[in-house]
């Protein structure tokens, strides 16, 4: 079974721009993510599904898949950390 993103229910967000910005409303922290961040962010939104948002990101980005998953974990694990996401095996 593939790893489901689910965006917390504490959590705000709006596209401004090129950058989004989310809100954890639990805490008080506030995100702005650049144009990589907002990808995936719309991404899991979209899709809650790590395999899709990888593929999403790999359309988009010319990076090796090395590359893109060292940075899709970078960006997962602050989401994690700051209670935006959770992610379920």
């Amino acid at each position: 079974m593939e790893p489901i993103i689910t965006i917390s229910p504490n959590v705000l967000y709006k596209r401004l721009g090129e950058e989004v910005i989310l809100i954890n409303l639990e805490t008080d922290r506030i995100f702005s993510l650049n144009q990589t961040g907002a990808k995936a962010w719309e991404l899991i939104e979209s899709t809650h599904s790590l395999d899709q948002v990888k593929k999403g990101l790999a359309e988009v980005y010319d990076v090796t898949p090395e590359v893109l998953e060292s940075e899709l974990v970078q960006i997962l694990d602050s989401f994690t950390a700051e209670g935006f996401i959770t992610i379920e095996d």
